[in-house]
């Protein structure tokens, strides 16, 4: 009981916002004629945030199957760099480990992040614990959206960039830790001389590329000291 009351405190932020961007996506699935079905199982099936908003839209374009796949791998491609740090700490998770790596999120990574004063069994069940807890939030907030489509009409314009601001939320209350302050500081400015010292396409997977090399190097030299 006490790990799961430090699973909810802990996930309160990423129940907020998935509840908002959750509910975005099903609004924005039921404006573009996803049935409630499709909506829902997208939420277990595929359970990619960012992912699901793009599928909605392929959804209704019918493109080739490489198509599909090449943009689903440049869309998570972030989550290649998320299971490095991760490897160790899944390792005994036995039975739970398919589902802690299908379930891992952008925010669902970022709380494995913290620095938890639980031995490792412990840790292992606070892991699962989050993640069910976020996933939980994504699906009720998917249905908020399809329930408030259906009775509240209104313009689905720019809904898509909840997810967006999902992000931005998240880096600045990770921001307000001074610990991560500098590493915060350095990715920021890595995004940004990717964004202009290459092409817009390869921003993502450049950037993501950068900030690895530079927690290698900064936490190696660490180590090694």
């Amino acid at each position: 009981m006490k790990i799961f009351k430090r699973a909810f405190i802990d996930s309160v932020p990423v129940m907020m916002g998935y509840l908002v961007v959750g509910a975005a996506y099903g609004v924005y699935a039921g404006d573009a004629g996803v049935s409630a079905f499709e909506t829902i199982a997208m939420d277990f099936i595929i359970f990619a945030g960012s992912m699901q908003f793009v599928t909605v839209r392929l959804l209704n374009h019918a493109p080739a199957f490489l198509t599909v796949v090449l943009l689903t791998l440049l869309v998570n491609f972030r989550h290649l760099f998320y299971g490095l740090p991760l490897i160790e700490e899944y390792r005994e998770a036995k039975g739970w480990k398919a589902y802690l790596v299908y379930a891992l999120t952008d925010e669902t990574f970022a709380l494995t992040q913290q620095k938890l004063e639980l031995d490792r069994s412990d840790r292992i069940r606070y892991y699962v614990l989050i993640s069910l807890l976020d996933q939980s939030y994504w699906v009720v907030g998917s249905i908020i959206g399809l329930v408030l489509y259906r009775f509240i009409p209104f313009s689905t314009n720019g809904v898509e960039f909840a997810m967006t601001a999902l992000f931005f939320v998240l880096f600045f209350e990770a921001m307000r830790e001074s610990r991560v302050r500098k590493d915060g500081f350095a990715s920021l400015v890595l995004c940004l001389l990717s964004l202009v010292l290459f092409p817009k396409g390869y921003f993502v997977v450049i950037s993501l590329i950068a900030i690895t090399l530079y927690i290698i190097a900064v936490k190696g030299g660490t180590n090694h000291e």
